[in-house]
């Protein structure tokens, strides 16, 4: 079974639930971000990868996606350098 747009009907409402489960814990993280950090950390690198990915991608399709330059793009990655300002900081001397 397919959309329209000819992704499967099923992924969208998957993606969504995922999302919304990852802003719960991003909420329950604001509260007490050194019981998160690993989350944290997690959530960072996972945007720094997504938007490395799609700046491959939209530089690849650049007449279709130039838009996601204005709008995914530096979202994601001011979401990135906010968790990673936000963190907290490891006050352990290993590496």
């Amino acid at each position: 079974m397919t959309s329209g747009h000819g992704h499967a009907a099923h992924v969208p409402p998957m993606l969504f639930l995922i999302y919304v489960v990852w802003g719960v814990f991003l909420l329950l993280a604001s509260r007490r971000p050194a019981a998160y950090s690993s989350f944290l950390s997690f959530t960072m690198w996972a945007n720094l990868a997504h938007v490395l990915l799609m700046v491959v991608q939209a530089t690849a399709d650049l007449d279709r996606y130039w838009s996601k330059f204005l709008t995914d793009i530096p979202f994601l990655l001011i979401l990135a350098v906010g968790i990673f300002l936000w963190r907290p900081k490891s006050t352990g001397s290993s590496v």
